[in-house]
């Protein structure tokens, strides 16, 4: 009997295993809220970064340096390969601000430079704004910014006629003792034009160098050190931001009908951004 029952159940075929139930469609990630941007003074841009970084769309770090060569966080820091990454808010904003062009008249060193030029009789408006941006994502605000201008044919048209360097930090989470909160932070650093802060922005500080006229046809090196300034400006060592943005400008703030005009060519060339 017991040997009747092994060859029946060496006849009988295996059992199957049961049916697994169709695959369910992973769950797909929560997106990511769209940056809003904050409210801002006229002319301030436009507050998004640009499309590019994975994640926040700015362009590839540059590769890690040595103790002996520090990293320029700037990529094509002297225009050698053309305007990218490097942009400005014209097409953005029009009414305030105006393009830059990259061009091998005037370079510092190698073929090219940036050329930004000022002319109030061309545009309308109050304020005109020509600047070269870039955005990147440092550890904290960079150490060191610095570079060279060069200034042709200055008319001063008004008294707020200037060149500024501006470094913003976005999307900052750490809470300013004794301020309201701040979409950014902000240092302006005035290279050559003014002797006051032509602007009162409440996110903004700003320092001030550089000659009231500015020297004409000559280059002229800058470098000014933003991570200390933060310190002692908003007394806070900043970490917990988004990204960095930085601008390169000429611009005139305040322009009357009756002034005369606001011209100037400028040149940047060799900018450096250290960490």
């Amino acid at each position: 009997m017991l040997l009747v029952a092994g060859l029946l159940a060496t006849l009988q075929p295996p059992l199957q295993p049961p049916a697994l139930p169709p695959s369910q469609p992973q769950a797909q990630p929560p997106q990511r809220p769209p940056l809003v941007d904050p409210p801002r003074q006229p002319g301030q841009g436009p507050e998004q970064p640009r499309q590019g970084f994975p994640e926040l769309g700015l362009p590839d770090p540059p590769q890690p340096g040595t103790a002996d060569e520090p990293v320029n966080m700037l990529v094509n820091p002297s225009f050698e390969e053309g305007i990218e990454p490097w942009f400005s808010f014209a097409e953005r904003n029009p009414i305030s601000w105006g393009p830059f062009t990259v061009s091998d008249a005037m370079p510092r060193t190698g073929a090219q430079s940036a050329v930004l030029e000022m002319d109030s009789s061309k545009y309308p408006g109050k304020t005109r704004i020509h600047g070269a941006i870039q955005e990147f994502k440092p550890r904290h605000a960079p150490a060191t910014v610095g570079g060279w201008y060069r200034v042709e044919g200055w008319e001063r048209g008004t008294k707020k006629q200037y060149l500024q360097a501006v470094v913003i930090l976005w999307n900052v989470r750490e809470r300013i003792p004794g301020s309201r909160g701040f979409g950014n932070v902000q240092i302006a650093y005035t290279l050559a034009g003014v002797e006051e802060p032509p602007l009162s922005i409440s996110n903004r500080k700003f320092i001030l160098s550089g000659p009231p006229e500015p020297v004409q046809t000559e280059w002229i090196h800058f470098e000014v050190h933003p991570r200390e300034d933060f310190k002692q400006q908003w007394g806070f060592d900043f970490e917990d931001f988004e990204y960095c943005r930085i601008l390169f400008e000429v611009r005139y703030d305040d322009h009357q009908e009756t002034d005369a005009p606001s011209r100037g060519t400028v040149y940047y060339d060799d900018l450096y951004a250290i960490e």
